[in-house]
């Protein structure tokens, strides 16, 4: 997961050629079945690479499931920068915008979506 402090970027982690279609794989698992469903040799035979392909391009599951947190943030925070950017002078406005465009990313976005309500189920109120 994204360290305190660190700063988020959309640039993409330093990988070889498969990591983003391996998270991008394993997004789509996820939310389609579940995170319990996606293992190292579903990405695998989904992306077309072997298990240790699959290990040398993440690590672990857990280190998968760090980098999925860090797409969904880096889209996140791409949409509210966007925002902002729209309006530079306008803080109510940027506000505004960002909120919608962080709702319609999450309406968009199965991944998005799947990941943002399994996050806030434990903030039941």
């Amino acid at each position: 997961m994204a360290a305190i402090g660190r700063t988020l970027s959309t640039e993409p982690t330093v990988g070889g050629q498969y990591r983003q279609p391996i998270i991008a794989a394993a997004i789509e698992l996820t939310a389609r079945r579940g995170w319990s469903v996606v293992t190292m040799a579903r990405l695998a035979d989904h992306v077309g690479v072997s298990r240790q392909t699959v290990y040398n391009e993440i690590g672990s599951k857990a280190a998968l499931a760090d980098a999925m947190v860090d797409h969904h943030l880096d889209q996140f925070l791409a949409v509210v920068r966007d925002a902002f950017d729209r309006h530079t002078t306008d803080l109510v406005e940027a506000i505004h915008d960002a909120v919608r465009d962080v709702l319609d990313l999450a309406a968009d976005n199965p991944g998005f979506r799947s990941w943002w309500t399994d996050e806030l189920a434990g903030f039941a109120v």
